[in-house]
């Protein structure tokens, strides 16, 4: 019973040695390459390792590699948050500008980190952002055995939109419209409004038509008057008749008769010519 329990408390401390180096190594980590120099690359082209650890790790017989060469580490002591830098003039690691692979191995071959990269530029690492701890990043400044730095960050150039282009605006011509001439009026001339007669006037005239017309039924009535107004018409020839009182009252009579037959004859036609003359006006209108 002794003897087990003695057995199992020294794997136990063997285990706990053997522990602390394991998680040491796994500390180590490749932090940066440089593959693309603008100088001399056998010589220039170098492998940085970096110890992230709060403990020193051995790298004695470790092995660095591409996909074709290898190189064993000579002795080598890395302590805690320092690095080594391994150059192509010392490894022989040729590393290829258009994309490679690299490993970092220990003595048995276990891989305790790799990494790959494409297309590299000129002057320019692939390097760990954060420093020991994020991923690779291209176009890093060259930062050997020192603190990675991150590459600038582009800024986007600014375009300017294009303004819009102020096209005048064709205004149209305006249509001519043409003006109407103005109507011609036809003045009427000035016809002289018939007075009408007022209803004294009217019997006047309507009394010396009536004693007009008296006259003539007595002097048609009798011979002698006609016949004798055939002589006396060509006595009128030889002699001047003397003129009788009562004749002259008669052609008197006779004469007012005719002037206001005529008067009322030139009313009646102004009428009618003013009705017809409105009439048409009214027409045109």
């Amino acid at each position: 019973m002794r003897r087990s329990i003695v057995i199992l408390i020294a794997a136990c401390l063997f285990l706990l040695s053997v522990f602390p180096s394991f998680a040491a190594e796994t500390d180590i980590v490749i932090n940066e390459v440089f593959p693309d120099p603008s100088g001399d690359e056998n010589k220039e082209e170098f492998i940085e390792l970096f110890n992230k650890g709060t403990e020193s790790v051995t790298l004695t017989n470790w092995t660095l590699s591409d996909k074709v060469k290898s190189f064993n580490i000579p002795e080598t002591i890395l302590d805690p948050g320092k690095y080594t830098v391994f150059l192509s003039d010392l490894t022989k690691i040729s590393l290829n500008n258009s994309g490679d692979e690299v490993f970092l191995k220990k003595t048995d071959q276990a891989v305790v980190d790799q990494m790959s990269y494409d297309q590299s530029i000129e002057d320019k690492s692939w390097s760990r952002i954060p420093n020991g701890v994020g991923s690779f990043m291209n176009n890093a400044a060259k930062t050997s055995g020192s603190v990675n730095e991150a590459p600038p960050t582009l800024t986007p150039t600014h375009t300017p939109s294009p303004e819009p282009t102020n096209t005048p605006t064709k205004t149209p011509t305006p249509t001519k419209i043409p003006t109407p001439k103005p109507t011609e009026v036809v003045k009427s001339s000035n016809t002289p409004t018939p007075k009408s007669l007022t209803s004294s006037e009217s019997e006047d005239v309507e009394e010396k038509e009536e004693s007009e017309e008296e006259v003539l039924g007595e002097n048609t009535s009798n011979p002698d008057v006609l016949s004798g107004g055939s002589e006396k018409a060509e006595e009128v020839e030889e002699s001047p008749t003397p003129i009788v009182k009562g004749e002259s009252k008669a052609n008197m009579v006779t004469n007012v008769f005719i002037t206001v037959g005529f008067l009322l004859l030139s009313s009646v036609c102004g009428i009618l010519l003013y009705r017809g003359f409105k009439k048409q006006k009214e027409g045109e209108i």
